[in-house]
C-alpha cells in the first residue's frame, strides 16, 4: 500500500512539472538575436573582450577575436545595448528586436585618455592683433581648437575688455568661430580672447589680441525708433549710416541735443516715472539727472528744452514748470499755470532763457494755448491760439526767436486715443502776429508732427504719417518757405521724434 502512495506521489510530481516547463517555453516566433561588432573608433580595428550587456537584461557575451558577437533569443522590444571595456569609453546604442531577425549594431569605442587631453587653444583671426578702424558692429572669428575629433562637443567663450575701464563683455557657449557683437563704443581701445571647453577639462585660452575702434563719425539729426516695443534713441551721420545710442532694454525717447555742454538730453522711463537723462554724443555716460519726475497727460506728447547757455533743462511736470542743472541737483520751480491746465510742451529761446513758447491743455489733451512767456516780467507776451478744437503739440522758437513753429489738427477731431486727422504745420512770426500754414505739400490723410526748425532756420525737421492708428511714421525735411515749390524729401524710414543737432 504504501508503495502504491510512493508511486501516486511521483507521477503527480512528474505531471506538474511538465505542465510547468511547457508554460516557460518562450514561443520562438517572439524572440530575434542581436549582432553586432566592437571596433576602435581611431583606426576601426577589432576589439576583443569587451562586455557586451543590455537593458532590459537578457544575456551578456564578450566579443570574440574579431570583435564580434550575438545575442541569440532575445524577446522582441527595446533595449539599450551597451560595449564596455577597461580603459575604453563606454557606448550605448539603441535597438529594436523583431521577432526571426538579427538586428545589428556596430560600436565604435576610442581611449579614455583622448577625452581627458584638452583641446587646443584656439587661434584669433578678426580682428587682428593692434587692427585699427574696426567698426563698432564687428563679426569676430577665430579658428577652431586642433587636434580633436570631436569638435561638436566643444563651445567657446568671447571676452572683450575694455582697456580703460576694464569692463567685460561675455559671450558664452558659442557653437561656431564666429560671433557678431554689436553697439562697441567708438574711439575705444579693447581686448579680445576667446577659450574654448570640452566640458571635461578647464577652458583652454586664446592669445590676447587688442584693437581700437573707429571714431564717431560726424552727426546730423537723432531720431528715435521702435525696437522690440521700446523706444530707442539713433544718430545719423553724415554717410546716412543710422547709429543706436540706446538700449532696447529701456525705454528712451525725446533727444535734445546741445552743442554748448555737447551733451544729449533725453526721456526715459524708470519704473512707473519718466525722468531726464544726460549722455554723450557717442551713447556712453548715460545719467539721470532729475529728481522730480516729468509728468503729463501722455508721455508721447511732453517735450522738454535746454537753456540757451546749456547749463540747465527745463521741463514740465503737470501744472509746473521745472528746472534742473544738466549736470542733476540744482531743481527749481521757474513756473505754474493759473488755471490748472497742464503743461505739456515748453521751447526756450537758444538767446534769453526768459523768452519761454509752451503749450498747456486739459487732462485729455485738449483745449489747447499756444503762448510765449516772459519770466522776468511774469506775463504772456503773445497768445498765439486758444479756445480751437483738436491736438496742438511741437512748439519750437526760430534761431532768431521771431518765429514759432507748432502744430495743430484743422479737423477739430477729439476723441480718447488722441488721434488727430489732419494735423498741420503752423509758423507764427512774433513780430506781424501773421500765422501760416505751412504744410501744402502734406498728401491727404496724413498727419505733420513734431516739427524743428534746422540750425540755420532755413528749413525744417519733422514727421509725417498716416491718419490711421498704428501707422508707420517718417521723417522729412523741407524748406521753411510754403510757395517756392520746393519738394519734401525723405530722410528717415519709421522714425520719428526728430532732432536737429
Amino acid at each position: 500500500m504504501k508503495n502504491k502512495q510512493l508511486l501516486f506521489l511521483i507521477l503527480a510530481f512528474l505531471g506538474v512539472f511538465h505542465y510547468g516547463c511547457e508554460e516557460d517555453t518562450i514561443d520562438e516566433s517572439e524572440i530575434g538575436d542581436i549582432t553586432g561588432s566592437v571596433v576602435n573608433k581611431e583606426d576601426k580595428s577589432p576589439i576583443a573582450n569587451a562586455k557586451i550587456s543590455t537593458n532590459p537584461a537578457t544575456s551578456t557575451v564578450f566579443t570574440d577575436d574579431f570583435g564580434q558577437f550575438i545575442l541569440e533569443g532575445v524577446s522582441v522590444g527595446e533595449y539599450s545595448v551597451q560595449a564596455k571595456k577597461e580603459g575604453l569609453t563606454a557606448n550605448f546604442e539603441g535597438v529594436t528586436v523583431q521577432a526571426n531577425s538579427s538586428v545589428n549594431v556596430i560600436f565604435e569605442m576610442e581611449n579614455e585618455a583622448v577625452l581627458n587631453t584638452p583641446p587646443k587653444a584656439p587661434v584669433p583671426l578678426l580682428p587682428q592683433d593692434n587692427q585699427v578702424d574696426v567698426s563698432n558692429n564687428f563679426e569676430f572669428a577665430w579658428g577652431k581648437s586642433k587636434d580633436r575629433e570631436d569638435q561638436e562637443s566643444l563651445t567657446y567663450t568671447l571676452e572683450i575688455r575694455d582697456a580703460q575701464n576694464q569692463e567685460v563683455l561675455r559671450f558664452e557657449n558659442i557653437t561656431d568661430t564666429i560671433k557678431q557683437v554689436n553697439n562697441l563704443q567708438f574711439s575705444k581701445q579693447y581686448f579680445w580672447q576667446v577659450s574654448v571647453n570640452d566640458g571635461v577639462n578647464d577652458a583652454v585660452r586664446s592669445e590676447l589680441f587688442t584693437f581700437k575702434t573707429t571714431d564717431f563719425p560726424v552727426i546730423t539729426n537723432h531720431f528715435v525708433k521702435n525696437v522690440n516695443g521700446n523706444n530707442v534713441i539713433f544718430a545719423l551721420s553724415e554717410d546716412e549710416d543710422e547709429i543706436q545710442l540706446t538700449s532696447e532694454n529701456y525705454n528712451s525717447f525725446r533727444p535734445r541735443k546741445n552743442n554748448a555742454v555737447n551733451k544729449i538730453a533725453f526721456m526715459r522711463s524708470v519704473g512707473a516715472q519718466t525722468h531726464l537723462f544726460t549722455m554723450n554724443p557717442d551713447g556712453s555716460d548715460q545719467q539721470q539727472i532729475s529728481s522730480i519726475p516729468i509728468g503729463g497727460f501722455n508721455m508721447e506728447m511732453v517735450d522738454f528744452d535746454w537753456t540757451s547757455n546749456g547749463n540747465a533743462l527745463v521741463y514740465p511736470n503737470f501744472t509746473n514748470l521745472f528746472q534742473v542743472n544738466y549736470t542733476g541737483g540744482g531743481t527749481q520751480a521757474i513756473y505754474q499755470t493759473s488755471d490748472g491746465s497742464l503743461i505739456t510742451e515748453v521751447a526756450v529761446y537758444e538767446n534769453d532763457n526768459s523768452k519761454i513758447a509752451l503749450i498747456t491743455n486739459d487732462n485729455s489733451g485738449y483745449n489747447a494755448k499756444v503762448f510765449v512767456y516772459d519770466l522776468n516780467t511774469n506775463l504772456v507776451t503773445h497768445m498765439i491760439q486758444q479756445n480751437l478744437p483738436g491736438a496742438v503739440g511741437g512748439i519750437d522758437f526760430s534761431p532768431a526767436g521771431n518765429r514759432v513753429l507748432f502744430t495743430r489738427d484743422v479737423q477739430g477731431f477729439e476723441n480718447p486715443n488722441y488721434r488727430k486727422l489732419d494735423s498741420r504745420i503752423f509758423l507764427y512770426n512774433l513780430n506781424t502776429q501773421a500765422l501760416v500754414d505751412i504744410s501744402s505739400e502734406k498728401e491727404a490723410g496724413t498727419n505733420d508732427l513734431d516739427p524743428k526748425f534746422s540750425p540755420t532756420g532755413a528749413d525744417i525737421i519733422f514727421v509725417n504719417v498716416p491718419n490711421n492708428l498704428n501707422a508707420t511714421p517718417q521723417i522729412y525735411i523741407s524748406d521753411i518757405n510754403p510757395n517756392d515749390n520746393e519738394p519734401r524729401f525723405l530722410l528717415v524710414d519709421g522714425a520719428y521724434m526728430p532732432e536737429w543737432k
